[in-house]
């Protein structure tokens, strides 16, 4: 009976953390700060789909782009799929990033941010992959 007990409680917690958590929400259900992200820095593209998994959002643009939020609305990932992020996106990262980027890779745009941990994934149109600490100072490189 016990071991009944127990397959049946680790059966219920997998159901609930598989499928319990994640669903299709319409921007409306957007924290503020994520709605005025968007309208900021994509004026005039749609949200395709929102989708909710427990309290981070995922957005995909009607132009493919991806983005992602905390549950206070504040943005953790912008792919833009072969095209420039927007130069305000840009401008978010640590100054010493910024300048790291412009000094040694001019006139390359940023494709792809992340931020994870305190620290910023930055992929370049030229697909080199690059990570700054939070005080913006590269750690590594990746091609």
């Amino acid at each position: 009976m016990k071991r009944f007990l127990f397959t049946a409680c680790i059966l219920a917690l997998c159901v609930f953390a598989a499928g319990g958590c994640k669903k299709i929400v319409t921007v409306n259900e957007l924290p503020p700060v994520a709605q005025t992200f968007i309208s900021t820095n994509f004026p005039g593209t749609n949200a395709s789909y929102v989708i909710k998994e427990c309290c981070e959002y995922e957005v995909t643009l009607s132009d493919g782009t991806q983005l992602e939020f905390n549950k206070k609305g504040e943005w953790r990932k912008v792919d833009m799929k072969n095209i420039p992020v927007p130069a305000s996106v840009a401008a978010s990262l640590p100054a010493p990033a910024a300048a790291y980027l412009e000094t040694s890779f001019p006139g390359v745009p940023v494709e792809k941010v992340e931020i994870e941990h305190r620290r910023y994934k930055v992929e370049l149109l030229n697909g080199l992959e690059l990570e700054f600490n939070s005080k913006g100072i590269c750690k590594d490189i990746d091609d």
